[in-house]
């Protein structure tokens, strides 16, 4: 098994609120699959939370810990997702290999309330996708990129770590271009990974930061695979490509 560690982006909304006993639940679930991974959880600045800024907050605590200082392998894993253990130790394994990113999972689902419920108690793994009023289009998803990502550490150096972007949204589309800009194209295992249920605000219009950050996902979608231009575009809004 590679040097890995695995990189929670997390902040409460409350001692005993929804997403504490979600972490809770996750939290044991990877103790308890990965008892030789250490957890590293990462923290926000202050404000509008930021799952990347996050992501490198653990990442930081990892490197500049004397224990796990030689990481090879981040597990970037969110604390209400669930992925299929034999599946995340097979994506290690193939980052250790290509220096690259695996996804452990081709198919990733919201699942509903009522299915969390179900999770969190033990008593069933009989999963339903949540429902919208489009049907499961948003709920269902193949080749997503978010939620559980094995990342070789040279390549999270290659992209100048995580986009730390205020709100909800695009960071990890926009990573992805990032991936296939200056790394290698991202891989996906046969699989699912689950995102347990809780209330968010998701692709609403509403949303100034969420709405800014897709239009600067959009502007970078135009400038993939052109590395120069990506990386003076990202410069401006103060991400750092090597």
């Amino acid at each position: 098994m590679s040097n890995a560690v695995i990189l929670v982006p997390w902040r409460s909304d409350g001692k005993g609120g929804r997403r504490e006993k979600l972490w809770a639940h996750v939290q044991k679930w990877l103790i308890a699959s990965f008892p030789d991974i250490p957890i590293y959880m990462g923290e926000s600045p202050e404000g509008p939370f930021s799952r990347g800024a996050a992501i490198n907050d653990a990442a930081r605590q990892a490197t500049e810990s004397e224990e796990h200082e030689d990481w090879e392998v981040a597990i970037i894993h969110d604390a209400d997702n669930i992925a299929d253990p034999d599946t995340v130790r097979k994506a290690i394994d193939r980052v250790t290999e290509t220096g690259g990113t695996v996804y452990p999972f081709s198919t990733y689902i919201y699942v509903d309330r009522a299915s969390t419920t179900r999770i969190l108690d033990g008593s069933s793994w009989m999963l339903a996708p949540e429902h919208h009023d489009d049907g499961f289009m948003r709920s269902v998803r193949y080749h997503h990129v978010s939620g559980v990502q094995v990342m070789h550490r040279e390549a999270l150096a290659a992209i100048g770590g995580y986009i730390a972007l205020e709100g909800w949204g695009a960071e990890d589309q926009i990573v992805n271009i990032m991936l296939n800009t200056y790394s290698l194209p991202p891989e996906w295992l046969e699989g699912g990974a689950f995102h347990l249920w809780h209330l968010a605000k998701r692709n609403d219009p509403t949303d100034e930061l969420s709405e800014a950050n897709h239009q600067t996902l959009a502007e970078a979608s135009v400038l993939a695979g052109r590395p120069m231009e990506l990386r003076d575009f990202l410069a401006k809004g103060g991400h750092v490509v090597p």
